[in-house]
C-alpha cells in the first residue's frame, strides 16, 4: 500500500460543534471510512452503575474504535482516544479505580494518538447548541445544554491536545466558518498543504542523506 493512500483523520470536541455533519462530508470528499462515535451505546444510562462498570465500559469503546480504525487505511474517526481520556478523566476515574488501571488506560489513549494523522476541532459556540433527537432520548440520552460546561470540556479537549499531539498534526477550524462547505473547504485545504510540506521534509532529509553517503 502506498504511504500516500494512508490518511487517518480524527474529530474531537464538545457537543454540538458539528463533528459528525463534517465527517461526513469528509468521508465523502475524500474516500474515507467512517468510524462512528459509538458513545451512546458504548456508555450505558443505568443509575446503578459502579465505578467498576464505567472503567469498563471505557475500556470496552476504546478497544472496539481501536478495532475499527486498525481495519481502515483511510478514515475519520468520530471522536477519538482523546475524549475516552477526557471521558474517564471527567468521571474522576482516576480518583476511584486502581492506579495501574488508570495509568495503562492513559498510555493507551495518548499512544492511539499517535496514529492519527491529523486531529480535526471545530469551534465552541458558533452554532446553536440543540438537544438530541427524541430516538437518543429514548435511550436515556440527554446533551448538557449548559453552553459553559460545553466550553468546559472544549477547553479540557484542546489542553489534552496540545500536550499530547504534535500542534502540526492539529487541525483547528476558524470561528469565521460557520457553513459546512466552508469548513470541509479549510480542512481539506489544511491537509493538502500539511501533506506537500511533510513530503517536501521527508524527500529532503532523503536527498541530505544521499549526499552523504556519496561524499563519505
Amino acid at each position: 500500500m502506498e504511504e500516500e493512500d494512508v490518511l487517518r483523520l480524527a474529530l474531537s470536541g464538545s457537543a454540538c460543534v458539528g463533528k459528525t455533519t463534517l465527517a461526513a462530508c469528509l468521508a465523502e470528499r475524500l474516500a474515507l471510512t467512517i468510524i462512528p462515535e459509538k458513545f451512546d451505546e458504548g456508555i450505558s444510562r443505568r443509575k446503578d452503575k459502579t465505578v467498576k462498570d464505567k472503567a469498563q465500559e471505557l475500556i470496552v469503546l476504546f478497544n472496539e474504535k481501536s478495532a475499527l480504525e486498525s481495519a481502515a487505511s483511510r478514515f475519520v474517526s468520530d471522536r477519538s482516544s482523546l475524549d475516552l481520556l477526557h471521558t474517564w478523566m471527567e468521571h474522576k476515574l482516576h480518583k476511584s479505580v486502581d492506579e495501574k488501571l488508570t495509568t495503562h488506560f492513559v498510555n493507551a489513549c495518548l499512544n492511539r494518538l499517535k496514529r492519527y494523522d491529523y486531529h480535526i476541532f471545530l469551534p465552541w459556540g458558533v452554532l446553536p447548541l440543540v438537544q438530541v433527537d427524541e430516538d437518543r432520548k429514548g435511550k436515556g440520552v440527554v446533551r448538557n445544554m449548559n453552553k459553559f460546561s460545553q466550553l468546559k470540556h472544549q477547553a479540557y479537549l484542546l489542553g489534552l491536545a496540545h500536550l499530547a499531539i504534535n500542534k502540526r498534526r492539529i487541525i483547528e477550524v476558524p470561528r469565521a466558518l460557520t457553513e459546512l462547505d466552508d469548513r470541509t473547504d479549510y480542512v481539506v485545504e489544511q491537509i493538502t498543504v500539511r501533506q506537500k510540506h511533510f513530503k517536501n521534509l521527508s524527500q529532503g532529509a532523503a536527498n541530505v542523506a544521499q549526499s552523504s553517503e556519496g561524499s563519505s
